[in-house]
């Protein structure tokens, strides 16, 4: 009588890569998505007014820019927008997003009463934080 086991072979333990690679490549499909919409709204043809002063603003989650180009025309995400409208695309997402900040990116050279419209506008929309682009004037280097 023999009281020993028959040998099993013995399983090798190993990290299943198919699902850490498939969340892997999900994360990075969001990161990238995300990150390239707010490179959209940077690409429109604006001109940005200078200025010495001012700090680079942090990108946020629920941020709207709207652009006014040279001609006193407003886009928002690339899709023009009348002034009339601007008020109710606006009023809808400061509902959705109380904490919502809008940027203003106007070209320097368009009337100061398109960017005064789109303040007033958004400030009647309920928006709280609004806030204006420029670019930091480069120093004189001698």
């Amino acid at each position: 009588m023999s009281f020993t086991q028959p040998r099993q072979p013995q399983r090798k333990t190993s990290v299943p890569l198919a699902p850490m690679l498939d969340v892997l490549f999900l994360l990075l499909i969001f990161f990238v998505t995300t990150s390239s919409f707010r490179d959209e709204e940077q690409q429109v043809d604006i001109q940005l007014p200078s200025t010495q002063s001012g700090a680079p603003a942090e990108a946020r989650r629920y941020e709207v820019i709207v652009n006014i180009l040279q001609d006193g025309s407003m886009t928002i995400a690339n899709v023009p927008v009348k002034r009339a409208d601007l008020f109710g695309k606006l009023k809808v997402l400061s509902k959705d997003w109380p904490g919502m900040h809008v940027i203003i990116r106007g070209d320097k050279d368009v009337k100061f009463d398109s960017i005064i419209a789109a303040m007033d506008t958004a400030r009647a929309a309920g928006v709280k934080h609004i806030f204006f682009a420029t670019v930091k004037q480069a120093q004189d280097v001698r």
